[in-house]
């Protein structure tokens, strides 16, 4: 029963992300639901959900959700921090960088960038030898290779071994390729190299031209992201990720270009899976066309 409160507070805080509201009292959550909400990197977004009704700083979860809410600010503006960085040091290679998960989409889907936690920097160069030069470069900034795998382990993923700055304390991983060969995604069409080059769009930031996915291809690389790695504790994070990228985004998804795509491939199952769940939660609405073509590629 305790599970099932704390789940229907997850909704309502889903609900209101949605709605973008600010008005929710907090005295109308138990302890749990916002622990929990807390514990599955949501603090800041519940914070933010009901820091405009005037009773919500009476309750007695109210200074452990602002705890929250500022240690997200100071860990998500040193990652910013951190990119801006990598990116000036790197000067005309930047636009050859793509942003990855969180850091894409913190800026420009999310109201405000710290409501979108993050373990690590998730970075994406396609091109071997100008992925060497960024990873080079990342030595010359302080950065250090540590894991407690192998190096031999990292040979068979989509990533190098993860780079770690002493001094600030942020994590970056250089990816090759959207997915490990293992994934039953690795050889589908849609994550294909040319087909991620050619969804892959200029964008600046804070100044510097760098790269990000287009829409279409956040939509289906985090859902697919999220079915294949699923993550008990972080795995309303990307659902979230996707309630932004299909309600306040200021591009309209074209449907029929992902449509395009998914024949034939385990994507199309994970893309369903996640716009079926969340619609039935009442979070999102899809054209009944597109989710009857949804249904029948992720079937047949």
């Amino acid at each position: 029963m305790k599970k099932q409160v704390a789940i229907s507070g997850l909704l309502q805080l889903l609900s209101a992300i949605v709605a973008d509201r600010s008005d929710l009292d907090l005295n109308c959550l138990t302890t749990r639901t916002v622990q929990h909400a807390i514990n599955k990197g949501l603090g800041p977004l519940l914070f933010r959900t009901t820091r405009g009704n005037p009773h919500s700083a009476a309750s007695v979860d109210y200074l452990s959700l602002q705890s929250a809410d500022i240690t997200s600010r100071i860990l998500v503006h040193e990652q910013l921090d951190g990119l801006q960085e990598i990116l000036d040091a790197l000067g005309g290679s930047a636009c050859h960088v793509t942003l990855l998960k969180g850091i894409s989409i913190c800026e420009t889907h999310y109201t405000e960038p710290q409501l979108r936690l993050m373990g690590d920097i998730d970075l994406l160069v396609v091109d071997d030898q100008i992925r060497n030069a960024v990873e080079a470069q990342l030595r010359g900034l302080g950065y250090r290779q540590q894991s407690n795998y192998p190096e031999e382990f990292y040979r068979t993923l989509h990533h190098s071994m993860p780079f770690f700055h002493p001094l600030r304390k942020i994590w970056v991983e250089m990816h090759s390729r959207l997915f490990p060969p293992t994934a039953t995604v690795a050889d589908d069409k849609v994550f294909s190299r040319d087909q991620i080059t050619s969804q892959t769009v200029s964008r600046e930031f804070r100044g510097v031209r760098c790269m990000q996915l287009t829409d279409e291809m956040q939509l289906v690389y985090t859902s697919s992201h999220w079915a294949e790695e699923f993550n008990s504790i972080r795995g309303l994070v990307p659902m979230v990720d996707v309630l932004y990228l299909l309600t306040r985004s200021t591009h309209v998804i074209d449907w029929d270009l992902i449509l395009s795509w998914l024949p034939g491939t385990a994507t199309s199952a994970h893309l369903c899976l996640m716009t079926t769940y969340l619609e039935r939660c009442g979070l999102i609405t899809i054209p009944e066309e597109v989710s009857s073509k949804l249904y029948t590629c992720a079937t047949s």
